[in-house]
């Protein structure tokens, strides 16, 4: 099992719109999509998460994922909310 996670710095007062927009596109998915704000630490910082069980099983859901043409439309609008860069790592879960 894998955890992928995404951390980025959010435009500053789009972290509400940004977790909505998480949300809407991948709760429909059963991936146990965990999302983040920071208690201490940087501020303006969203990460989130979701389970696969293994690296192909990551490469299929995204290939699904990006099948779906409203998620075009909201990768578009996530990527106006966030400061370019990020950091994305895939993560074992034991």
């Amino acid at each position: 099992m894998i955890v992928r996670r995404w951390t980025y710095v959010v435009k500053p007062g789009c972290a509400k719109e940004l977790i909505d927009l998480l949300h809407e596109a991948f709760d429909e998915y059963d991936r146990n999509l965990r999302i983040y704000t920071s208690h201490t630490g940087p501020n303006s910082v969203v990460a989130f998460e979701m389970e696969y069980e293994g690296l192909s099983d990551y490469q299929q859901s995204a290939t699904e994922w990006w099948a779906v043409p409203e998620n075009t439309a909201r990768y578009k609008r996530y990527v106006e909310l966030v400061e370019s860069g990020g950091m994305t790592e895939f993560w074992n879960l034991h």
